[in-house]
């Protein structure tokens, strides 16, 4: 049996949290103009998008063509 001071109560503020920003984000995205390079409050993997910008970055610094 698992001792009952370790458990921690599922809360529903955190999911409606999430979808409130979402909700927040697809309106930001369509009603305002962002700057190509912002990735906050826009759909798609801005993480990914910028790590492959920064390797381009240092790849083309380390080997100028």
């Amino acid at each position: 049996m698992r001792d009952p001071a370790q458990h921690h109560p599922i809360t529903m503020s955190d999911m409606v949290a999430r979808c409130f920003h979402r909700i927040l984000a697809k309106c930001m995205e369509n009603f305002l103009l962002f700057n190509i390079r912002q990735k906050s409050f826009r759909t798609g993997d801005g993480t990914a998008e910028s790590v492959w910008f920064l390797q381009q970055l240092i790849q083309n610094a380390s080997h100028p063509s």
